[in-house]
């Protein structure tokens, strides 16, 4: 569904994007081409509010849970347990040099919805672009409050939350 999925470390409940744009974990692996019926079945947990790509940590609820029917329960919390580097360093020894160096956190502004960090010295921010990938991009990206995919450095892969300097795969550079 384009979206991440986390499993429960140690155990079979996943948390991951019903059809309907909803969060709900389910015990087992969600299936594709189920009817949305079929897959609020499998539910054990569900937050009813439409994500709009929000991760489950940041959707405000309320969730609710199985017993013999879903029932709220303002007890149910979503939490991340991901640290944000307070300081990154970006080396790019094959091209686009301008974009190296020391990237410092900005305390209390996200791009949607995840971190944001600035080269100290420099014009290039680290972000999440609308596409779900961590971009290195210049002004232009800042002047369109980061509502955009623009940037010179890209990691590979949808980042689902993880940080960047964890994040799989290579980076592409133009």
């Amino acid at each position: 569904r384009g979206l991440p999925l986390w499993k429960q470390r140690r155990g079979h409940f996943r948390v991951c994007s019903a059809s309907d744009g909803t969060w709900m974990v389910v015990n087992g692996m969600p299936k594709d081409g189920e009817s949305i019926e079929q897959e609020l079945a499998s539910a054990v947990l569900r937050c009813e509010i439409p994500h709009m790509n929000l991760m489950p940590d940041k959707v405000p609820g309320p969730w609710s849970r199985l017993d013999e029917e879903l029932t709220k329960d303002a007890d149910i919390k979503v939490t991340s347990t991901i640290s944000k580097p307070a300081k990154l360093h970006v080396t790019t020894p094959n091209g686009q040099q301008k974009c190296a160096g020391e990237y410092m956190l900005q305390a209390g502004e996200t791009a949607n919805n995840h971190p944001l960090w600035k080269q100290s010295g420099g014009k290039y921010w680290l972000y999440s672009g609308t596409n779900g990938l961590w971009i290195l991009g210049s002004s232009g990206a800042k002047k369109q409050d980061f509502v955009c995919s623009r940037g010179v450095i890209y990691s590979s892969t949808p980042h689902g939350g993880t940080m960047p300097n964890q994040v799989s795969g290579a980076w592409l550079r133009l």
